[in-house]
Parts: C-alpha cells; sequence; structure tokens
C-alpha cells in the first residue's frame, strides 16, 4: 500500500510538473492563499529587464516582450502591433504563432482610443470584438484576452496583444492589471530607444552620403574646370598642332579620371585604402599640372624623387593645389610646381596670387569653409586627408597679396 501510494504520488508529481495548466493553477492557488502578493515584482522586473538587455536586434527585442509578457501571465499566444506612420493604423510586427497577416487596430477604434489617452488595458472579457474595425476576427481566433498599450511620452507606440491562456479559467485583478503596467512602460521604453537608434543611424548614414557627395561634386569641379581652360585655349590655338596633341593628351586624361570617377561611385567603400607604389614625383607633378589646365602658365620643375605612394590620390592632391593657385590668380599664373627631397621627398606649389587672408588661416584646412563666392570648401580639407593617410603635412606660407605656397611632405 505504501510503495503503491508513494507510485501515485510520483506520478501526479510528474503529471504536474509536466502540464503547463496544472502548474499555473498551483501557482495561482499559493499565491492566492499563502502569500499577500501575487507576484513577486522584483523578481519578475528583473527578469524582464534581462530579456530586453538579452536582444541583439530589433526583432529579437520585439520577441522578448511577448516572451516576456505571455511567460508572467501564462499565455499561448502573443502578437505585437507597432504604429505605421504618424496617424496610421496598427499592424503585426512579432507573433509567436502564426503572424495574422491583414490584421490591425485603427487608430479609430474606441478602445484604441482609450487606451491611448488614459493607458487603459483592454480586457477583451469584458469587450466585444465588434468594436475592432480590423481585428475582430484576429481577436475570436486567438481567443485573446488583453491588449495591453504601450505607450511613450509621444504617445502610443505599441498593443500587446495576449491570448489562449494556459489557465482558462484564471482571474485577474488589479495586481495584473498592475504589472501589466509597469511592464509595458519598461518595453515602450526599450522600443522608443531602438526607434531613435535606427533613426540616428540613418542620420549618420544620410551625413555620410552628404560628405562623400561634396567630395564627388569637387573632384568633378575640378574636371569641368580643366575642360573650361581647354575649351577656353582651344579658341585661339586650335590650328596649332602640337596644342591639338595637347588637348587630345588632356581630354582622354580627364574622361579617364570621370571613368574612375564613377567605377568608385558604384562600389563605394566604408574606408578606403591606399593602393601604395613606386612613383616618380616629378612626372606624376607634369601629369596632375596638365590635368589641371593651364599649359601657359604652369611650370614643372626639381628633381626626379621617388616615393611610395597612392598615386590617384596624390595625383588629386597636387590637381587641386595648382587649380587653388589658378583661381587666385584669375588663370594668368605664373604657377610654380617644384619637386625636391630634403628631409623627405616634397612638392611644392606656389603662385603670385592674392594670398590667403589672416583672419581665414585658421579655418584653411575646415571642411566647408571656403573664401571663393562658388567653392566648396572641400578642396584643401581633402588634401590634408590624403596626405595625412601617407603619413605626411601640409606646409603653407602666405601674405595677403603676396600669393601662397603649399609644400606637401610625403
Amino acid at each position: 500500500m505504501a510503495i503503491a501510494t508513494l507510485f501515485c504520488m510520483g506520478i501526479a508529481l510528474v503529471v504536474i510538473l509536466l502540464s503547463e495548466t496544472l502548474r499555473r493553477r498551483v501557482r495561482v492557488f499559493i499565491h492566492k492563499n499563502f502569500y499577500r502578493s501575487k507576484y513577486d515584482y522584483q523578481t519578475q522586473w528583473l527578469h524582464f529587464t534581462d530579456l530586453l538587455a538579452s536582444a541583439r536586434s530589433s526583432d529579437g527585442l520585439m520577441e522578448a516582450i511577448l516572451a516576456g509578457y505571455s511567460g508572467v501571465f501564462g499565455m499561448n499566444s502573443g502578437v505585437l502591433f507597432l504604429k505605421s506612420g504618424d496617424n496610421g493604423p496598427f499592424r503585426w510586427a512579432v507573433a509567436r504563432e502564426q503572424a495574422p497577416v491583414g490584421a490591425f487596430f485603427s487608430s479609430n477604434d474606441l478602445p484604441v482610443r482609450r487606451m491611448a489617452e488614459e493607458g487603459w488595458i483592454v480586457n477583451l472579457r469584458e469587450a466585444s470584438p465588434e468594436e475592432f474595425s480590423g481585428a475582430g476576427e484576429f481577436v475570436r481566433e486567438n481567443s485573446v484576452v488583453f491588449l495591453i498599450p504601450l505607450s511613450s511620452g509621444e504617445g502610443l507606440e505599441g498593443i500587446v496583444a495576449l491570448g489562449r491562456p494556459v489557465h482558462e479559467g484564471e482571474l485577474y485583478h488589479y495586481e495584473d492589471y498592475d504589472l501589466m503596467k509597469t511592464m509595458a512602460r519598461q518595453a515602450a521604453s526599450a522600443l522608443m530607444n531602438l526607434r531613435l537608434s535606427e533613426e540616428l543611424a540613418s542620420a549618420r548614414e544620410l551625413e555620410v552620403m552628404g560628405r562623400v557627395s561634396t567630395f564627388i561634386l569637387h573632384d568633378l569641379k575640378n574636371l569641368v574646370y580643366t575642360l573650361s581652360l581647354t575649351v577656353d585655349n582651344a579658341r585661339d590655338h586650335i590650328a596649332d598642332p602640337e596644342f591639338q596633341d595637347d588637348m587630345l593628351g588632356t581630354l582622354g586624361n580627364t574622361v579617364n579620371r570621370m571613368k574612375l570617377l564613377i567605377a568608385r561611385l558604384r562600389g563605394l567603400p566604408e574606408k578606403q585604402s591606399l593602393n601604395r607604389e613606386e612613383v616618380d614625383l616629378l612626372l606624376l607633378a607634369g601629369e596632375s599640372a596638365g590635368l589641371a589646365g593651364g599649359r601657359d602658365c604652369v611650370r614643372v620643375g626639381g628633381s626626379a624623387v621617388c616615393a611610395h605612394v597612392d598615386r590617384e590620390e596624390i595625383q588629386k592632391v597636387v590637381m587641386n593645389l595648382v587649380v587653388n593657385a589658378l583661381e587666385a590668380t584669375e588663370g594668368k599664373g605664373p604657377v610654380m610646381v617644384e619637386v625636391g627631397c630634403g628631409n623627405a621627398p616634397y612638392i611644392r606649389v606656389s603662385d603670385s596670387g592674392c594670398g590667403i587672408p589672416e583672419a581665414f588661416r585658421a579655418h584653411l584646412f575646415s571642411p566647408f569653409r571656403t573664401t571663393k563666392k562658388k567653392g566648396l570648401g572641400i578642396g584643401l580639407y581633402q588634401c590634408r586627408r590624403i596626405v595625412e593617410a601617407h603619413g605626411g603635412r601640409i606646409d603653407v606660407e602666405s601674405a595677403p597679396g603676396q600669393g601662397a605656397t603649399f609644400t606637401v611632405w610625403l
């Protein structure tokens, strides 16, 4: 008899442990009759916090919210609805079971308005599904019991729908509602932080694209300047065979640089790496000066010096400096480009133009700052970034009305 009794008790214990319904009933019975509070709020809050903190994505966060609610309140079904747009309906975002395709809660539904205005938790055992214009069928099919508002300072952010209770006969009272509201505030705060983070990431992407576009516009401006000088000189020298050869070379180089620019736009990397090679700086300076135009007023001299650099990037630097010098002298020159080697290889660009105003010297390499009427304020900033990426520096000597000298040390 004793063995049989123990065996039966063991079977009963196993059934209780394996049955979610029985476990839920036992838990409710114990809390109802032996504890003052139905829930250990500290334990529930810490558990819910851990669930939210463990999420590593937006979907993971929303799934954690549903898992927390379903576990605490003994529900087999849970769906999170989020607001679409400023005044749009609430559509499902995450579902623990089958997604309720087509179901939505309208902002004009009376229960939804009460949730938005008063933070009211809807108990659908006391409300009719017909009150919902787009979710009545969903409410009936999933035996939805609760609609819990997730509100932030900006209004109703989402709705948690809980249904199919583990224990159909379980009664819910103020303690359940209090805990639902506490968890809702925490969940809404987490969703708000997620939304703000996504908006910040989007804003940073737009900022990056804006800066990239500015660099591209600057490169195009230099190329257009080269073509403009070529067209102006062609009016006077088009019959000169030497000029014709020079013009064809300049046009070919400009087209190649435009093709390179287009290729970079197609697959722009997040962080461009330098493609270093041994380069004759004197030859590079001559090619760059030719691309910048002003064939009659730019002089290239010095000694042949080799350096381990990215040809395209350093060519861009020399082009920028020569174009600036030509603009400072209104295209008349003279502009001197000198290549040499002192303590390190250098390229020096000098002009006798208007010089740099003293008040502007502190902002010389700052982005989007310029003294030109049609300038973008990006050229010298771009030059410094390229040179510093090579481990070099740019020195500047200038006085108002006496021209300027830029020395690129590599």
